[in-house]
């Protein structure tokens, strides 16, 4: 009986992570996360926001059948969220035709930005290969996540003017003729990954100005 009452409430368990991040999340990241109740309570870190689009995409979706289009985004976004998780982030939000992942919130990691970085090569490698261009906006800085909304809905989430930024260093990409775009705070980082000094530049709605740093593949 108690072998039993085990293995349900293990089950019960891995549905709860399921929900509290949805499937593209490793399950033992999540399932850390439902068992850790303080890793759902806002929390401000420095960390990495990661922000993907699939450049002219709407372009690409016209005249196709609609199931034709879903299932090349979804190969896509497959082999994305397994790369985020590869790099230990975390996907938040799938938008439409691109994603919103975090490096080091909700799980913690030593070298977020690195991790990042690393992982916008792999993702834009992966949109190659289905056809698609990508660009990522990578904004480094404080960042907050934490389980949102009322007693009987919530969702986690991730805010802060570092998630701003990374939105806006993806839009800048396109006029860059960009496909990794990011701040100093992940350029400095960058090892492996030879980046592009592009100067400064305004960010809308986003007050100064920032140093940018660019990325295209051979």
């Amino acid at each position: 009986l108690r072998a039993e009452q085990a293995r349900e409430e293990a089950q019960a368990t891995r549905e709860r992570a399921t929900n509290v991040l949805g499937k593209y999340v490793p399950e033992a990241v999540a399932t850390r996360l439902v068992n850790d109740t303080q890793a759902m309570v806002p929390q401000e870190v420095h960390g990495v926001v990661l922000i993907a689009d699939i450049a002219g995409f709407s372009d690409f979706a016209s005249g196709k059948p609609p199931t034709e289009v879903i299932g090349r985004l979804n190969d896509f976004l497959d082999l994305a969220a397994t790369s985020v998780a590869t790099h230990t982030g975390v996907v938040i939000l799938f938008t439409g035709d691109g994603l919103l992942a975090s490096f080091n919130t909700p799980i913690p990691i030593e070298t977020p930005d690195r991790a990042a970085l690393a992982c916008a090569r792999d993702l834009v490698a992966h949109a190659h290969s289905e056809g698609f261009q990508l660009r990522v906006g990578l904004a480094s800085g404080p960042l907050a996540a934490g389980s949102v909304g009322s007693s009987e809905r919530q969702a986690f989430t991730v805010y802060g003017e570092t998630v701003n930024r990374a939105a806006r260093l993806e839009t800048l990409g396109k006029d860059l003729n960009a496909a990794i775009i990011a701040d100093t705070g992940v350029a400095e980082t960058s090892d492996e990954i030879e980046l592009t000094l592009v100067g400064e530049h305004q960010l809308k709605g986003i007050p100064g100005s920032w140093t940018i740093w660019t990325w295209r593949p051979d």
